[in-house]
C-alpha cells in the first residue's frame, strides 16, 4: 500500500487529478487530499469523492487563521458572488490579497511540519505551481526533501494554445515560470538525490533549488488523464453528483450551449457580437456556462447584449453538452475535448479567441473563422446532417494532445509511473 497526498488549488486541479485519485483508491492506496488555500471547494467533483469514496478535502490552512480572518474571509467569499462587473473584481482582489497576507504572515515551516508529522507520506502530488514565490509550497518542498518524500507535479490542465510542443533536448528556460509543457509529468524531488525523470529535474540543497544538468533530462509525455477515452466514458457517472439545478429549457426547441474562456482570452466585443447574431438568427434554447474560475459573465459582454432569454447555468459543462444539440466554444478552453472524445457537435469560434488553438491546428471540430462561419455551421448542424468530425483529424488531435505518450491506458500509465518512482525512492532510502 502506498501513502499518497494530493495537493489541490483550484477546481481545475481536481478535475484533472481525479482520475489518478480514483486509480489509487482502486489499488487500495491510502489517500489524503488537501488544499492550502483558505477557500473551500464544493462541486460535483468533491461530491463524487465524498459520496463514492468517502474522501474529504482537508483544509489545514484554516487552523492557522485567527477568528477575525475566518469571519472576514467568509464574508468576502459570500458577498463577491452577489456582485458583478467591476465591483466583483475589486472585492475579488481584496479577498486575494487578504488570503495572501494571512498565509504570508503565518509560520509556514511549522504549519507544514504539523500537517505531515505523524502521517506517513510516500508521495506528494500537486500541480505545477510556483514553489519559489509561494512560502507554503516552498516549505512543503523543503520538508519533502528533508524527509525523503517523493514529490511529483503535474500540469494544471491542457494548454490549448496552438503552439509547437517542446521537443527532446530543448531547454525549458525556467521550470517555475514556464507553466505548461505539453501534459508531461513535470518534476521529482527526493532528498539530495537527482532523478533522471521528468520534463525538468531539480535537486534541493540546504533548502534551495539547484538546476540539474541537461544530461539528466528524460522526457515523460503521458498525456491527459481527464480527457482520456476511459475517463470521458466514466464522466456520465461522475456528473450525476452535481447538486446544481438542472437547466429548465423548452423541449420543443433545439439547444445551443455557449462555453467561453475567461475574458482576457477572448475579444469581448467580437464575442458579444457573435452572441447577438445567434440571438437574432435562431429560435432556440441558449444555455451559457460561465467560466468555472469566476462563475460570472464579464460585464463588458453582458452589457453589450440585446434583450434575450439566455439561460445561465452552473450545472457541470459535460452534462450541459449532453443536453445541447451543438456546443459553441469561444476561447481556448480544453473542455471542448470532452465534446471531441464524445463526438458530440462542437463549433469552435476561433475568431473570438486571442490565440490560435489546437482545435484549428488539427481541424478536429467545426472550425469557424468568422461570425458568419459560426452561424452557417450551427445552421448545418441543427437543421442539416453536417458531421463535425473527420476521423483522421480527431485521431491526430488525440495522439498529439490527449494521448501524446501513445499509452494503451493514460491513467494506468500515470499510476504505473508513480508506483515505479515510489519503489525507486524506497530502494534509495
Amino acid at each position: 500500500m502506498n501513502y499518497i497526498v494530493f495537493i489541490i488549488r483550484r477546481t481545475n486541479d481536481i478535475d484533472h487529478i481525479l482520475p489518478l485519485i480514483n486509480k489509487c483508491i482502486e489499488k487500495h492506496d491510502h489517500i489524503r487530499v488537501m488544499s492550502f488555500i483558505p477557500r473551500r471547494h464544493e462541486d460535483y467533483l468533491t461530491n463524487y469523492m465524498r459520496c463514492k469514496h468517502d474522501i474529504f478535502i482537508e483544509y489545514p490552512v484554516f487552523d492557522m487563521q485567527n477568528i477575525f480572518f475566518k469571519i472576514f474571509n467568509k464574508f468576502l467569499s459570500s458577498i463577491k458572488y452577489v456582485l458583478n462587473g467591476k465591483f466583483y473584481k475589486y472585492i475579488n482582489h481584496i479577498h486575494y490579497y487578504l488570503r495572501k497576507y494571512a498565509t504570508k504572515k503565518s509560520d509556514n515551516k511549522k504549519f507544514i511540519s504539523a500537517v505531515f508529522n505523524n502521517h506517513r507520506s510516500d508521495l506528494i502530488v500537486m500541480d505545477k505551481t510556483n514553489v519559489r514565490g509561494n512560502s507554503i509550497y516552498k516549505h512543503l518542498v523543503q520538508y519533502a526533501s528533508s524527509n525523503n518524500i517523493l514529490m511529483i507535479r503535474l500540469c494544471h490542465g491542457i494548454d490549448m494554445h496552438g503552439t509547437e510542443p517542446v521537443v527532446d533536448g530543448q531547454s525549458d528556460t525556467d521550470l517555475f515560470s514556464n507553466f505548461y509543457v505539453d501534459n508531461c509529468v513535470q518534476d521529482f524531488y527526493v532528498s539530495q538525490e537527482e532523478f533522471k525523470y521528468g520534463e525538468s529535474s531539480y535537486s534541493l540543497e540546504e533548502g534551495r533549488t539547484k538546476k540539474v544538468s541537461m544530461d539528466f533530462f528524460n522526457k515523460f509525455t503521458l498525456g491527459s488523464m481527464r480527457f482520456s477515452r476511459e475517463w470521458v466514458k466514466k464522466y456520465t457517472e461522475i456528473q450525476k453528483y452535481d447538486n446544481n439545478a438542472y437547466p429548465i429549457i423548452s423541449a420543443n426547441k433545439k439547444t445551443i450551449l455557449l462555453v467561453t474562456s475567461v475574458s482576457h482570452w477572448v475579444h469581448t466585443d467580437i464575442l458579444a457580437s457573435l452572441i447577438n447574431a445567434i440571438i437574432d438568427r435562431f429560435d432556440v434554447n441558449i444555455l451559457w456556462k460561465p467560466h468555472t474560475r469566476y462563475n460570472k459573465i464579464d460585464s463588458k459582454i453582458s452589457s453589450s447584449l440585446k434583450p434575450n432569454n439566455i439561460i445561465f447555468s452552473y450545472y457541470n459543462t459535460p452534462g450541459l453538452m449532453d443536453i445541447a444539440d451543438v456546443t459553441v466554444l469561444c476561447g481556448i478552453s480544453s473542455i471542448g475535448l470532452h465534446s471531441v472524445l464524445s463526438l458530440s457537435p462542437l463549433v469552435v469560434a476561433e475568431h473570438t479567441s486571442r490565440y490560435k488553438t489546437y482545435y484549428s491546428k488539427y481541424m478536429a471540430a467545426c472550425i469557424s473563422t468568422s461570425e458568419n462561419d459560426v452561424l452557417t455551421n450551427i445552421e448545418n448542424i441543427l437543421y442539416g446532417d453536417m458531421n463535425c468530425y473527420k476521423k483522421s483529424n480527431v485521431s491526430k488531435l488525440i495522439k498529439n494532445v490527449v494521448n501524446s505518450g501513445n499509452s494503451v491506458n493514460v491513467i494506468d500509465s500515470h499510476y504505473d509511473l508513480i508506483s515505479e518512482m515510489i519503489d525507486l525512492c524506497n530502494n534509495l532510502s
